[in-house]
């Protein structure tokens, strides 16, 4: 199975923060928020279980949150906890 990517990886006191980023030039194929659906945000958090794996650090005993950053032309959206964990 291919893994997802995971965009951006930060910190934030003390969460660590995936951020999804999504383009869209125009909404003819709909919004850069509308891309990112149940699916793929299991395959995000997917993403995040193996980085969290190989850091040596505990998904449920470290505090983590998944933000989605949509594009759409010349407007920028920041959803703060857009989704949770997904197993």
């Amino acid at each position: 199975m291919r893994q997802a990517e995971i965009d951006i990886i930060a910190i934030d006191d003390d969460t660590y923060v995936f951020v999804e980023v999504k383009y869209r030039q125009s909404g003819t194929a709909g919004t850069s928020l509308e891309a990112v659906t149940p699916s793929k945000q299991k395959k995000i958090s997917a993403a995040a279980l193996f980085y969290m794996n190989q850091k040596q650090l505990s998904i449920y005993k470290t505090n983590i949150r998944f933000d989605v950053i949509g594009i759409d032309g010349d407007a920028v959206t920041h959803i703060k906890n857009a989704f949770s964990y997904i197993r």
